[in-house]
């Protein structure tokens, strides 16, 4: 099932109607009556054969929609720090299951564009692109892929109107924008890369993010670079003031708030195993930590996940094998712990899907991607199921 939206997917359910019998006319003779009861019989009869009430040709009951075997409720992709992307088909109850011809030779910097519909993997300056079959999940290269993107990169993420990609590169500290055909999946370079300002060789860039309102793109290092993009043609512009320096020690990754007002950084350290929250002003600049920023998680906490509403927050702790599930005050960015959950060894990475009902992680040993339930009053997590996935993971992904 493909939804058109964040909100929760309902299976619509049919009711059987009561039929009515209409009035007997007393008047007419038994051999009437009789004539009368054949002729009803017959044409009960043809409706049956004709389906009526959703029966199929074969007498079978209709497939429930949630179950149905042609079809899939959504999708969790997740790469290999190896190289090579796994696929996995989610059932109606979050289950998932391989899909057949998995794993698929994506590399392993990669992004799914926002209606998810392509896959497009990033390796030095070329970009492979596959489709998506939404039936079942199985990946296909579209015509001219890989396709040459004119500078060596090493991160990449899909503006919100799926129109432009962005990559930077991880040592040279600059960022560039791609176009992308939405239609054919067809990629190619527009302007000029920019410099990001954070030059420090002892920083390496280490995550990119994009808001939700596609207004602004961040970089971070050993301090936060802020680009404004046009919306209309996708190219970047350095925002005055930026970048921002020393706000993002040990940083693992970024995350923009679902409303686009706050940037949550993951520390990633076992010193500090800390969340920090920054608002970002109307210019795109990264300001003065939120009150009682720095938040505590587990320890070494790698990957910071929301809901699409922005009420709650899952914090990867990778070693303290946890998740911490916080509440998000939407107003102010602070947080609230709410519950911590045993999450196996090492979760890298987190994604709760369209629905809001389910949260998948990326678990290092053994191997897997682990499967939660989301209650929607606390966000608390029960454990569902996991899945082997071969080799380590890194990322997850998911679609509906």
């Amino acid at each position: 099932m493909v939804c058109p939206s964040q909100n929760v997917c309902h299976a619509e359910k049919r009711l059987n109607q009561p039929v009515r019998r209409c009035a007997s006319l007393l008047a007419y003779n038994r051999r009437i009556r009789r004539a009368s009861h054949a002729v009803l019989l017959l044409l009960f009869a043809a409706l049956l054969m004709s389906g009526c009430g959703g029966d199929s040709d074969d007498g079978a009951p209709p497939p429930n929609p949630g179950t149905s075997p042609s079809t899939a409720s959504g999708f969790v992709f997740v790469n290999h720090l190896a190289a090579g992307l796994s696929a996995y088909r989610m059932d109606d109850s979050g289950r998932l299951s391989a899909v057949a011809g998995s794993p698929f030779p994506v590399p392993s910097s990669y992004a799914i564009d926002p209606s998810g519909n392509f896959v497009v993997g990033l390796t030095g300056n070329t970009v492979q692109v596959f489709r998506i079959d939404r039936s079942t999940g199985a990946l296909s290269e579209v015509a001219g892929s890989p396709f040459t993107t004119g500078a060596e990169a090493s991160e990449i993420v899909f503006h919100p109107n799926g129109r432009f990609l962005y990559v930077v590169n991880q040592f040279d500290n600059f960022v560039a924008a791609l176009s992308f055909n939405t239609t054919t999946g067809a990629v190619s370079a527009i302007g000029e890369r920019l410099q990001t300002g954070l030059d420090d060789p002892n920083a390496p860039l280490r995550s990119i993010a994009i808001d939700p309102n596609g207004r602004f793109l961040f970089v971070a290092a050993n301090g936060i670079a802020s680009f404004a993009i046009d919306s209309n043609t996708g190219l970047l512009s350095t925002v005055p003031g930026s970048p921002v320096p020393d706000r993002f020690p040990f940083v693992r990754s970024l995350t923009v708030h679902p409303s686009g007002r706050f940037l949550f950084a993951a520390l990633g350290s076992f010193v500090e195993g800390k969340v920090r929250v920054y608002p970002i002003t109307q210019s795109g600049l990264v300001g003065e930590q939120v009150s009682g920023s720095p938040f505590t998680a587990g320890q070494d906490p790698l990957w910071v996940a929301f809901d699409s509403t922005g009420r709650f927050a899952f914090v990867a702790n990778a070693a303290s094998n946890d998740i911490s599930v916080f509440s998000v005050n939407t107003n102010t960015g602070a947080l609230t712990l709410q519950s911590t959950t045993s999450a196996g060894n090492e979760p890298i990475s987190a994604a709760v899907d369209a629905s809001n009902r389910f949260l998948f992680v990326s678990i290092s040993s053994p191997s897997s991607i682990a499967g939660f339930s989301i209650d929607a009053t606390t966000g608390a997590l029960t454990s569902i199921a996991s899945v082997p996935t071969g080799s380590a993971p890194g990322i997850v992904t998911t679609v509906r």
